[in-house]
């Protein structure tokens, strides 16, 4: 059976129904076949105004999936209204992709955009492709070693060949506002690294901003990614 709307099954409970479809079987409740679209959709929104499942003040029981404007809720512990934790949504970073760690920026190189960072200066970089760690070259060895998508990256930003005293703020791409920093140093000839999470933009890149009174070379490997 297949309604005006195309739905194969359609499901519709009284108001006091738990539910508008129930099933059971001796492997799967519910299966799906074979289909170019998602085999499941939460639909987002209805006829009932819903907000956030962690403010209502109804039972609710473990297992239970929403989607509310985008985000989707899993109910961990039943109550009133129970506990839950957000999975997914448009504000979230994605899940984590760990990577052998590999080099996508090193100002040292030829390539893409090389020397120093001098003070009261910023330089926007891509974080997209591996780039071989041979200081002569810096060419391009693994296309979209970050893939398009990806929010974030875990990565090891790496100061050499410093002078005097400064630091680098790491803003994703476009953002040229110093709120933090990144990565700091006091001396000349130093090499100092540090692990960060970093925010791209859509483009996967990152502005650094160079501040305080020294310049450096900058080093950036990559050693994960949320998508």
């Amino acid at each position: 059976y297949t309604d005006a709307a195309g739905h194969g099954v359609v499901g519709s409970g009284s108001s006091g129904a738990l539910s508008g479809v129930h099933g059971s079987g001796a492997q799967y409740g519910v299966s799906t076949g074979n289909t170019g679209k998602a085999n499941l959709h939460l639909k987002p929104d209805n006829s009932i105004a819903k907000t956030v499942p962690s403010t209502r003040s109804d039972a609710h029981l473990v297992g239970e999936m929403e989607n509310v404007a985008g985000d989707l809720w899993w109910c961990v512990a039943a109550g009133t209204p129970g506990t839950w934790r957000k999975l997914s949504g448009p504000g979230v970073a994605g899940s984590f992709h760990a990577l052998t760690p590999g080099r996508v920026y090193d100002s040292r190189q030829t390539l893409p955009s090389p020397g120093v960072i001098t003070p009261g200066t910023n330089r926007t970089i891509s974080v997209a492709d591996r780039r071989d760690a041979n200081l002569t070259t810096g060419a391009v060895i693994a296309a979209n070693f970050v893939p398009a998508g990806a929010t974030a990256v875990t990565a090891n930003v790496t100061v050499t060949q410093t002078t005097g005293a400064g630091y680098l703020a790491v803003n994703p791409g476009g953002n040229t506002t110093v709120g933090a920093s990144t990565i700091n140093w006091s001396g000349n000839n130093l090499d100092i690294a540090n692990g960060v999470t970093l925010t791209l933009d859509g483009s996967r890149q990152l502005t650094i901003i160079a501040g305080g009174g020294g310049s450096t070379h900058f080093i950036i490997d990559i050693t994960g990614y949320y998508l």
